[in-house]
Order: C-alpha cells, then structure tokens, then sequence
C-alpha cells in the first residue's frame, strides 16, 4: 500500500490496516506501507477530492509526474467539468451537450 496523505497526518496505518482486513477478502496485513511526503500538499478542507483526482492522474508507482499546487485547484475545479463533458467517453448526445457546456459557461 503506497499512502498519499496530502494532510501529512501522523496516523498509524497498521491501525488502519486491521480495520480494513475485516471488510476485505485479501490478506492486506501482509502488505507493505509505504508513505510518501513528498507530494503536493493541501492546505484547505475542500480540495481533498481534485487531489485525489490528480494523484490519480499523475502518481505513477513512484512519484508525482506532473507536481501541482494548492494553488492550481482553482484552475482544476474550473477545467475538471470540461474535460468530463467534451470526453470521447461520455455518451451524451450533441444536444445534451449543448446545453452542458453553456451551464459551465464553455460555449
């Protein structure tokens, strides 16, 4: 288990470990838990999810490959709704669409 804490909390992971083999079917007490601090930090209470996004997006076994800031959650929060609508993914049709993209003011 590789732990993200953008919070750099002192928690005891073996605590959090035990709690966590009661609901799984693996043997995760036998993993090994790695902590990284060296990753971006949040410094607010509400932008836990877009790094978690980002840690997602960028976190590639071993490091951050494209370090971002508390400061770039605004630009984040703003290009997130764009990028999930204008998706080959998403399935809406061109109508639905339209109107999506001209509440998030992207027309």
């Amino acid at each position: 288990i590789q732990v993200l804490d953008s919070f750099n909390r002192t928690i005891n992971y073996e605590e959090e470990l035990v709690e966590l083999s009661r609901w799984s079917n693996y043997d995760i007490l036998q993993w090994d838990v790695v902590v990284k601090k060296n990753i971006p930090r949040q410094h607010d209470a509400c932008s836990c999810g877009i790094f978690t996004i980002k840690y997602m997006q960028f976190w590639n076994g071993s490091e951050i490959t494209n370090p971002f800031t508390q400061k770039d959650m605004e630009k984040f929060r703003k290009k997130m709704p764009a990028e999930l609508i204008l998706s080959p993914l998403n399935e809406l049709k061109k109508e639905q669409m339209a109107s999506c993209t001209y509440l998030f003011g992207m027309y």
